[in-house]
């Protein structure tokens, strides 16, 4: 583990606040072809209200009438897409519109608060197409509302429609120190170093909280309280942290045009994480962590991380911080890891694994991790656990002092020279079935350490030293479960129990 840097504590006090989706809006309304604009009332082509009036091209009987081109139910009318029509282009249902929205229909470009092409819900979305307020409109040009729809081109959980929230430090925004829910939203937190919170805060799920370098958010105790996240998103629509560059996510939303995520975008390198819960009790659940530095970090007692998502990180995807005995209690279960250059999981401590994680694209499952190993602190494995991930290895040195039960083909690759030790209170439960190797057998479980294909020897490491209930001390019997230790150096005569 690498050594922590301290994190500045902010220490003004603020009264933290319930952040709400700003107004969803259609794009025109009364002005520029409102209710009666150009030719308004007098109907042209026999229509009753003219081009752009309240249907729009052909009025309700222009071109055909009631049915015709524009009108009531034609093309584009209550149940389609007409051009200009009062639900036309993303009207009542026009390509998944909800609402009148139309050029030129009863909320024409230059409504009110408009949302422009695309209605309610356009291509899908809850809150179509656009950038707020369409000029002319009442209250001007807004970034109320993005591209897309809430769910729009891309999918669940894509939030190209989604209202965005830039956080403003001015408004102690940065710093969450009341119960404060984050709603449905793309959160913009590229003017906070970091967002340190000191009480109660709820994610719904859609979320979508984007960092610039080095942004990175923390879980803290303060004098003003004691900080959770409770983070719970849905298969159909998790909650994504991710960086500004990840337009995939939540579209443009600092407006820099077309860029690319990559690994490192945002979090606290060589620190403690990109989300760091250093207090009890948190939720992650259905949770994407992409294009960070560190991942999560687990510092705390009682957290629940499930059925979430690290990909595309740097150093890590998830640690369990070894200088904190309380994150033994932590949940892993049903999570996904891949395409991290460092270990996807780093285990400071013991906690039960099993096969509900899987580490590799499930998409593409060629796509693992350049370090196909889970990492284990130089720790104590003092309280009954179960490993159940054999895609890839553990690796580490570790005392075993209770009982560890490994389903078959578990494995165990402990650091060049190192060893594991036994304990007579320690077992090892279906052991026989493990297999201890070196670090550099990549025919077990893949290439631990991401250095290509190398050759393991005899020696790579000193091999498991075991302290019977009775008797004296000594290494276990190299067996071909029991591979490339020194058998020079130790050649064992102890079986494991």
């Amino acid at each position: 583990m690498r050594n922590q840097l301290k994190y500045l504590l902010v220490s003004s006090l603020i009264v933290g606040c319930t952040v709400n989706n700003v107004e969803k809006s259609d794009t025109g309304g009364g002005a520029n072809g409102g209710g009666s604009s150009t030719g308004g009332a007098a109907a042209q082509s026999g229509g009753t209200t003219n081009k752009a009036g309240a249907t729009s091209v052909g009025g309700s009987s222009v071109a055909g009438g009631s049915t015709s081109v524009g009108g009531t139910s034609a093309v584009g009318g209550s149940t389609d897409t007409a051009t200009g029509g009062s639900t036309s282009l993303g009207g009542t249902s026009a390509v998944g519109g909800s609402t009148e929205t139309s050029v030129g229909g009863t909320t024409a470009t230059g409504g009110a608060t408009g949302t422009s092409v695309g209605g309610t819900a356009a291509t899908g979305g809850t809150s179509s197409t656009s950038t707020g307020t369409a000029t002319g409109g009442t209250t001007g040009v807004s970034t109320a509302t993005s591209t897309g729809g809430t769910s729009s081109t891309g999918g669940s959980g894509g939030g190209t429609g989604l209202t965005t929230i830039k956080l403003d430090p001015s408004n102690d925004d940065c710093l969450i120190t009341a119960p404060t829910t984050w709603v449905k939203a793309v959160y913009d937190t590229s003017s906070c170093v970091s967002v340190t919170v000191s009480s109660a805060l709820t994610i719904q799920a859609g979320a979508i909280i984007k960092f610039t370098t080095i942004g990175y958010m923390e879980a803290i105790s303060t004098t003003a309280g004691v900080g959770t996240i409770t983070a719970v998103g849905t298969a159909n629509d998790p909650i994504i942290f991710t960086s500004m560059k990840d337009d995939a996510h939540g579209g443009d939303t600092n407006g820099d045009g077309a860029t690319t995520p990559s690994t490192a975008d945002w979090g606290s390198l060589g620190t403690s994480g990109d989300l760091n819960l250093e207090t009890n009790g948190s939720q992650i659940d259905h949770v994407q962590f992409l294009y960070g530095s560190e991942g999560l970090w687990v510092q705390g007692s009682s957290t629940k991380v499930t059925n979430s998502v690290f990909a595309h990180n740097l150093d890590y995807g998830l640690v369990l911080d070894g200088r904190f005995p309380a994150v033994k209690s932590t949940t892993v279960t049903g999570n996904t890891f891949f395409d991290t250059d460092g270990f996807p999981l780093s285990l400071g401590y013991f906690v039960s694994i099993d096969a509900s994680n899987i580490f590799h694209d499930p998409a593409n499952p060629a796509t693992k991790n350049t370090m196909q190993c889970i990492e284990i602190g130089d720790t104590i494995l003092d309280a009954a656990v179960t490993l159940g991930v054999t895609e890839l290895s553990f690796y580490g040195d570790f005392e075993i002092a209770s009982a560890l039960t490994v389903a078959n083909n578990v494995s165990f690759k402990p650091k060049a020279g190192g060893e594991i030790d036994l304990d007579a209170a320690g077992s090892i439960v279906n052991g026989a079935n493990a297999i201890f190797t070196s670090y550099l057998d990549d025919a077990v479980a893949g290439d631990c350490l991401g250095d290509g294909a190398l050759t393991p020897a005899a020696g790579d490491w000193r091999g498991i030293w075991v302290a019977p209930a009775s008797g004296t001390p000594d290494w276990a019997t190299p067996t071909a479960n029991i591979r490339y230790t020194d058998q020079v150096g130790f050649p064992g005569t102890m079986p494991l129990h």
